[in-house]
């Protein structure tokens, strides 16, 4: 049995921008249960975490094997594209040079529809990119190279769609398989840097909504929540019939009133992460306690330190 050939590359910065790389993918591409097509697993339900990562394309550039952005392949700097092409050739002679050979990049201006109609140039961040799809059975490990170098980063969605990232992963033949092409197996993904949050795969874009526009608060609601005054509204006491007066028992001792911070301290609060900068950019920490919020949700949250 033929030796496999391994081409071990990190990525330059991209953008990820579709698949998830925490929520594993158990359909195909019709919506059809996954299950292993060979081997002594065969049949067997088959999961797999698939994301897509954007690489900006340098001006001149028509096909992507000339493209010289750098990378580091088998741990040499490199530009990263060319190996990649030249491994698609030395595993498959003849099939690479075919129009449906599966290389698992794809460019993000190209105007063919897919089986489903869809466009490359019509996606959310794709157009001026080269787009390499990665996908493996194991999730990715997912390290914070942006805050805490290096350290694992295991809350989930911490990486979001829009963010830029590395990628440390291993391209090789797909050889038995029915349809040549090349696997692109990914190990590890590296926070980098924060970018706009893409919507999709499933996300709703409520920015239209007109929440809270021109509303009147119902009777009995408070802006101010029950866990702030330590008790909950009243409920309304039933009508009833009048009915003579009992005597009057002794009215309970009035409870203290809450004190509540000065205005100046809560203003200031605790400095808010680049976290709650990138997901609520422009609210503040006396803000955040207006909506309801306490300090520990706050840090739970991760938005203060």
């Amino acid at each position: 049995m033929a030796e496999v050939t391994v081409l071990g590359l990190t990525t330059a910065v991209g953008r990820l921008v579709s698949g998830s790389l925490y929520v594993p993918n158990t359909t195909d591409y019709e919506g059809n249960p996954r299950v292993i097509k060979s081997g002594p697993n065969a049949g067997q339900p088959m999961a797999t975490y698939d994301f897509s990562v954007a690489f900006k394309k340098t001006p001149g550039v028509t096909h992507w094997a000339s493209e010289q952005l750098q990378g580091l392949v088998n741990g040499v700097a490199s530009a990263m594209f060319p190996p990649i092409w030249a491994l698609g050739h030395a595993e498959f002679p003849a099939q690479a040079q075919r129009s449906d050979f599966s290389w698992k990049i794809a460019d993000g201006d190209d105007t063919v529809p897919n089986k489903k109609g869809n466009k490359n140039c019509d996606k959310d961040g794709w157009p001026g990119h080269w787009i390499i799809h990665f996908s493996s059975m194991q999730a990715p490990k997912v390290l914070d190279y942006l805050n805490a170098k290096g350290t694992l980063l295991t809350e989930p969605d911490a990486v979001k769609r829009g963010y830029f990232v590395q990628v440390m992963a291993e391209f090789k033949s797909n050889a038995p398989a029915a349809s040549p092409g090349l696997f692109a197996n990914h190990q590890a993904v590296a926070l980098i840097a924060y970018g706009p949050v893409m919507k999709g795969g499933g996300e709703v874009d409520v920015s239209k909504a007109g929440f809270g526009v021109g509303i009147a608060l119902p009777e009995g609601a408070t802006t101010v929540p029950p866990a702030a005054t330590g008790a909950t509204p009243p409920a309304p006491a039933p009508q009833a019939a009048p009915s003579p007066a009992p005597a009057p028992a002794p009215a309970p001792a009035p409870a203290p009133a809450p004190v509540a911070p000065a205005r100046d301290l809560v203003a200031a609060g605790p400095t808010l992460t680049p976290k709650a900068a990138a997901e609520k950019p422009g609210v503040t920490y006396a803000a955040f306690l207006a909506a309801g919020w306490t300090e520990q949700n706050l840090r739970e949250s991760g938005y203060i330190a």
